[in-house]
């Protein structure tokens, strides 16, 4: 849109004229009044001229002519339409219609078939006149999009053979066809009738998201987790089998975790409750969601008809274990538990208890890292004030990870809670970790005193949690009557963290005690000396 309410706007309108080139329409119309405009210069209405207006020149911009233009550049006057208005009385509508009729020699259709199983032939019906063509080229497309020229200028249309395209590399057939008039013997276009492609219907396997079934909602690392549920043989074919192919998504990649073929028939209309099993990697971060999802693809070199519902998705939200099978860990020779606690410096020993009958396997377990606070313990910038022997016991460290399943080591823990990790792995490189949690208390208390059972009959065993964090001193447990005699001492080593005394319902004479209610207490000789609470046991045989 153009107006000419400046001298200079007819300037404009000439630069526009001049981005045409003879394959352009040019349609002009006065489209509205406005007051206030300039005429037409003279370069512009030569330009106009150009395209076979006439009339432009006598048009009066500014007043209420009307005109509409239909031409291009070089257009005689039978290939322009233009009406000029000039008004005299009344205002006259202007309007310009032209028919024309393009001439094309060539043409092209393009369409796609598949996906299939196997190609057999493709055909087609046409009427052709004298030197007019139809041909075909044939490109086979790929899974991922790619193409490849298979056939070109195919100019039989009866049954052209496909037979010998893989359906499995070139799942679907992009088929172009090329029209060609030779206009010295007419002007009239081949005709294409019918098109048809023969080939068999492809596989189609679907896993069903109703009947999801998950072992576990987390995912823990060197643990298995199951997931069940139905795959449908919704094709044309009877299949032989399938495949499970397990992923976890890290870090926006799929990372492969486990494949397995399934041999067992899946005929086609049949559905078939499906289950796999695989083995949480290591996983380093906690309490966050990782996507894990299973693949199920027909067994052999079968294309499908789609593959978007050829996977099962879930969420497990990551969570690291507190123990694993066959480890035990002792602190200063007791065993200990996650959430106990221990010394400032403990002997900690890690023990794995492994099948022997598979010492010589891949699937022989072992020690294969452990670290302190996310230190390993094998390195020695680990602080500890007993530096020369903790440094000899990691000598040794270095040479037993992962040829025997015992180590030793004398950490220097921080005071509140100290994390142990354990790593065991096969040589597959399956692996398991283990985290405790290791309490170190700057309070030198007795936690809770018990003994269990209570009643006893012939013994007893009393139980009560030391916490600290230098020397854990020497205990004893009293025994007293309900008149205040005491009848039994024990003696008792300590440990920080829970400790256990066996006693066998015996006096210091070695008598059993008879039947009644007993009173007992702890002392406690250390850094400082504590007494527990006064409590009752019962004796009922």
């Amino acid at each position: 849109n153009f107006k000419m309410t400046f001298s200079s706007s007819s300037d404009s309108l000439l630069n526009f004229l001049n981005t045409f080139d003879t394959t352009h329409y040019l349609m002009g119309l006065n489209a509205a009044y406005v007051a206030g405009t300039f005429l037409l210069n003279t370069n512009t209405i030569n330009k106009f001229a150009q395209f076979g207006s006439t009339k432009v020149s006598n048009f009066r911009i500014g007043f209420f002519d009307t005109w509409s233009f239909i031409g291009y550049l070089g257009a005689q006057q039978t290939d322009v339409s233009e009406t000029l208005n000039r008004y005299i009385s009344s205002w006259v509508e202007s309007e310009s219609t032209l028919s024309k009729k393009f001439k094309w020699t060539y043409g092209y259709s393009e369409f796609s078939i598949g996906p299939a199983n196997k190609w057999q032939n493709f055909s087609w019906n046409n009427i052709l006149l004298p030197s007019n063509k139809i041909l075909y080229d044939v490109y086979g497309v790929k899974s991922d999009g790619n193409t490849d020229l298979i056939l070109q200028n195919v100019s039989s249309n009866s049954n052209t053979d496909l037979s010998f395209i893989n359906a499995f590399q070139y799942p679907v057939l992009n088929f172009k066809g090329k029209y060609s008039i030779d206009t010295l013997t007419g002007n009239k276009s081949p005709v294409l009738t019918s098109f048809k492609v023969n080939y068999t219907n492809p596989a189609e396997i679907a896993a069903e998201l109703d009947d999801l079934w998950i072992s576990d909602s987390a995912a823990v690392s060197g643990k298995d987790v199951k997931v069940r549920f139905k795959i449908y043989n919704e094709g044309d074919i009877n299949l032989q089998g399938y495949i499970s192919n397990v992923y976890m998504l890290k870090n926006s990649e799929n990372l492969f975790l486990r494949s397995d073929t399934i041999n067992n028939a899946l005929p086609k209309n049949n559905s078939v409750i499906h289950e796999s099993k695989f083995r949480i990697p290591v996983l380093r971060n906690t309490s966050e969601y990782i996507t894990f999802f299973i693949e199920i693809l027909p067994k052999g070199n079968y294309t499908e008809a789609f593959t978007y519902n050829n996977y099962v998705y879930f969420d497990l939200l990551t969570v690291r274990s507190s123990s694993i099978a066959g480890i035990e860990i002792f602190s200063d020779g007791k065993k200990i538990q996650n959430e106990d606690n221990v010394s400032l410096n403990p002997e900690i020993k890690v023990t794995l208890n492994t099948d022997p009958n598979l010492a010589n396997s891949d699937a022989a377990i072992s020690l294969k890292e452990i670290l302190i606070n996310g230190v390993n313990v094998s390195e020695r910038t680990i602080a500890d004030k007993n530096t020369k022997d903790f440094n000899s016991v990691v000598k040794n460290a270095e040479r037993i990870i992962g040829f025997k399943n015992e180590m030793m080591f004398h950490p220097a823990l921080n005071k509140g809670k100290n994390t142990l990790i354990i790593i065991t792995g096969d040589q597959d490189g399956n692996s398991d970790t283990a985290s405790v949690t290791l309490n170190v208390s700057d309070l030198y208390s007795i936690g809770e005193l018990y003994n269990y059972p209570n009643p006893m009959k012939t013994e007893t065993n009393f139980i009560f949690d030391l916490t600290g964090f230098e020397n854990p001193g020497n205990g004893k447990i009293k025994i007293y009557t309900v008149s205040g005699k005491m009848i039994r001492e024990i003696e008792i080593p300590l440990t920080f963290g829970f400790n256990t005394v066996s006693w066998d319902g015996k006096d210091n004479d070695g008598d059993l005690i008879a039947n009644g209610t007993y009173l007992y207490k702890l002392f406690v000789t250390g850094s400082e000396n504590l007494e527990s609470e006064v409590k009752k046991l019962v004796i009922l045989k």
